[in-house]
């Protein structure tokens, strides 16, 4: 029998940004780079919010117009 010894190799590589649990990490840890994504979500969601309650208002008053 042979005793070989295998090693394994851990590849790792090297980025600019890491993201945990939900938190964009960069190497000097100022945080810009999650806290300007989390706006950007933010003022997606509103304009979504804002367009769908144009939208539902429009269609309210066109409901209560028409038995008039």
């Amino acid at each position: 029998m042979h005793n070989e010894s295998r090693q394994s190799v851990t590849v790792t590589h090297i980025v600019d940004t890491y993201k945990d649990l939900g938190v964009l990490f960069d190497p000097l840890l100022p945080f810009d780079q999650h806290i300007s994504k989390t706006v950007s979500k933010a003022y997606s969601m509103l304009g979504l919010m804002q367009q769908n309650f144009q939208e539902l208002s429009r269609d309210v008053l066109l409901f209560c117009i028409s038995p008039w």
